[in-house]
């Protein structure tokens, strides 16, 4: 058996590399591109050149339904035709058509030139179908130009200008002749021309500056005075223009040809102009490229990167910062050479991309999961969101999206946490140890102030037993009765502060109490005091509530005794109590009003008064504004009213100025809480 001649084998490879190398060196100086359709997948696969002429920034690879989109509306019926007839294999499978695409991305009208041929097997089956593409734009220009040209000179032959003219008068396109350097006077111009300009007949005969005067700075001028002196065309292509179209200065944009016409000694004696409109283009494709650098700066400012999944080559693309999280160099990567997600999240992400990818699915993706550097070993969280784009018939083509770095966020929040957690166990433990600490004060506190009342009780006795003595001087009694009266006021604060404390417990029971009953009630207890002062009541509109009875019989047993003790020297008490149901939200009543209905109690006098800046500072406990020697008191009683009114779920606050009496403003549910 022979061995291969290696040498003549590489010689060969060799060869074959350096013509494919010329092949493709000869298509690209030729401006030639080269395309085929993918049967299995219905789509188009072609070069850089044919995207080009089809105004596609990227995507090499597309679906021929999508392809087809970006083909003039008037030639596509045809084209679709040709391509089906081709597959057919009518005329040998051969496959050739001249059309307008209008780029997809820039807007741009370009006429191309598609040629190809289509392969069968010997069954007959289809086996390829591709060939090649061409930038015809130029040549159709030059070729309505020569026609033009060409008739203009057969009808000077046969001295028929009228049919010249009406050749460009009635052409679809905007056309238009100048005559004479420097002056460029407009000799002919189609409607279709005047339309463009936004001009009238009348310009006919006119100079082009006199007729545009706003093309004055403009390079047009110039332009047509080269063609004169080097007989050269000029091809403009998206080219701008400030033209007043009725009435009105805009920029349009326009491809256009400047064609010279030669007489018979082969000077330039007039330039064609042929002008087709694509403002509309261009204008789509700056607003394009604007919204996309938007949204690039966006993407920067967040510092967001982005990525796709081609779901036909099954190939991932990642934005340069993204490449930077992941330690690759390379742009596009296989899922093999792709990084690893962490195992813990691998199959779930894998997870997600199917289901974002399934037809009839929700077609995006939101996850949070850990990526590692495939370089330096350096884990990064990030959270990324993804879409499907789908064909017409809904089928998958490209999975993309966004990612974001979220690894101090998710590291502070796992931490934020933990400190919550930690916190929350020390709270409970404090809690328990607050609640027993309350207990064991609130046991304190009663035993404390029962076993005091005890020896108070007996040294009262004792005095009033001293105090009855014939055998005790007189000189003692004054003593004996200040002990008795410090050992009543001791009594009474003891009682008192046995009262508040027991206000601090939550055993609460709820009833239905009439507020009228409790008022009268309360009037009788200081019924010998309301006689001695002469004081005078006007009750109304008391309510029926839901609240604890003694508490409720304590609250207004203190601001009754209040207004009767502050009561001014000069006239008798007149204490008024009333309510109103409150109907509207206010400062006051703040959030009281989720309960179904709140009352407004207000308990006044025409007493002594007090400045308002005191006004909170009365109800503290031990608080007073008058000495024991003026007014009796241990200072609990505003402070008892206080936490009555807050354990039913209501708000106290009192009005005042020296002289002027005190108001004090209840607010209660009229629900139980």
């Amino acid at each position: 058996m022979m061995k291969p001649d290696t040498a003549n084998t590489y010689s060969e490879n060799a060869s074959f590399i350096k013509d494919a190398e010329r092949l493709r060196f000869a298509l690209n100086a030729a401006g030639i591109g080269v395309w085929e359709v993918d049967l299995a997948t219905n789509t188009v696969i072609w070069d850089d050149r044919c995207r080009e002429l089809f105004g596609l920034a990227k995507n090499n690879i597309i679906p021929y339904e999508q392809a087809i989109k970006f083909i003039h509306p008037d030639d596509k019926a045809g084209v679709d035709q040709r391509v089906q007839a081709a597959l057919q294999g009518e005329n040998g499978g051969a496959y050739d058509a001249i059309y307008r695409t209008i780029g997809a991305d820039d807007g741009m009208l370009r006429w191309v030139n598609f040629s190809g041929m289509a392969f069968f097997d010997k069954a007959g089956n289809i086996a390829r179908f591709g060939g090649i593409a061409q930038d015809f734009t130029e040549k159709i220009l030059r070729q309505e130009a020569e026609k033009i040209k060409g008739a203009q000179l057969l009808e000077a032959q046969n001295n028929s200008e009228a049919r010249f003219r009406s050749l460009v008068e009635n052409a679809p396109m905007a056309i238009c002749l100048f005559v004479g350097k420097g002056y460029h006077t407009i000799e002919l111009a189609n409607d279709a021309m005047l339309k463009v300009w936004g001009k009238d007949a009348s310009v006919i005969g006119k100079p082009l500056l006199e007729a545009l005067p706003e093309l004055e700075g403009q390079p047009f001028n110039d332009i047509l005075d080269q063609i004169y002196d080097t007989g050269q065309p000029f091809f403009g292509t998206g080219m701008a223009a400030q033209l007043e179209v009725n009435g009105v200065l805009g920029t349009y944009y326009y491809n256009f040809a400047y064609q010279p016409l030669f007489d018979n000694q082969g000077k330039v004696y007039a330039i064609m102009d042929i002008a087709l409109d694509v403002t509309e283009q261009i204008l789509s494709r700056k607003q394009l490229e604007e919204a996309e650098l938007t949204l690039r700066a966006a993407i920067d400012m967040a510092q967001l990167a982005t990525w796709s999944i081609d779901v036909t080559t099954n190939c991932i693309t990642y934005s340069p910062r993204l490449q930077e999280w992941l330690g690759v160099k390379e742009g596009v990567l296989n899922p093999e050479g792709s990084p690893n997600v962490v195992e813990a999240d691998r199959e779930r992400i894998r997870l997600a991309i199917q289901k974002a990818l399934e037809p009839g699915g929700p077609g995006e993706m939101d996850e949070v999961f850990t990526v590692i550097n495939r370089h330096t070993g350096q884990k990064r969280i990030i959270r990324t969101n993804g879409r499907t784009i789908v064909s017409n018939e809904g089928k998958p083509l490209v999975l993309t999206g966004t990612a974001q770095d979220v690894t101090i966020q998710q590291e502070l929040q796992m931490a934020l946490e933990n400190e919550v957690q930690l916190r929350t166990r020390e709270l409970a433990q404090s809690n328990q140890e607050l609640l027993r600490s309350n207990e064991e004060l609130t046991q304190f506190a009663y035993i404390a102030s029962h076993d005091l009342q005890e020896p108070l009780r007996k040294i009262q006795m004792f005095t009033s037993v001293l105090g009855k003595s014939y055998e005790v001087p007189k000189s003692l009694v004054q003593t004996i009765s200040k002990i008795q009266n410090s050992t009543g006021r001791m009594s009474a604060l003891i009682r008192d502060l046995l009262d508040f404390s027991q206000l601090l417990k939550g055993d609460k029971l709820f009833g239905q109490v009439d507020l009228n009953e409790v008022v009268y009630e309360v009037q009788r207890d200081y019924e010998l005091m309301v006689a001695e002062k002469g004081a005078l009541f006007h009750v109304e509109n008391m309510p029926t509530v839901q609240a604890v009875p003694f508490q409720m019989q304590q609250l207004f047993y203190n601001l009754i005794g209040n207004a009767l003790k502050f009561a001014g020297a000069d006239n008798g008490p007149v204490i008024h109590i009333c309510c109103r149901r409150e109907e509207e939200m206010s400062e006051e009543t703040g959030d009281l009003f989720k309960h179904r209905r709140i009352y407004h109690i207000t308990v006044s006098d025409n007493g002594i008064g007090f400045e308002q800046e005191y006004a909170n500072r009365i109800f503290e406990v031990f608080k007073r504004l008058h000495s024991r020697e003026q007014y009796a008191g241990t200072g609990i009683g505003l402070a008892l009213c206080k936490r009555i009114v807050e354990n039913h779920r209501g708000r106290i606050w009192a009005e005042s100025s020296p002289g002027q009496g005190a108001r004090f403003h209840i607010l209660l549910p009229a629900d139980s809480p």
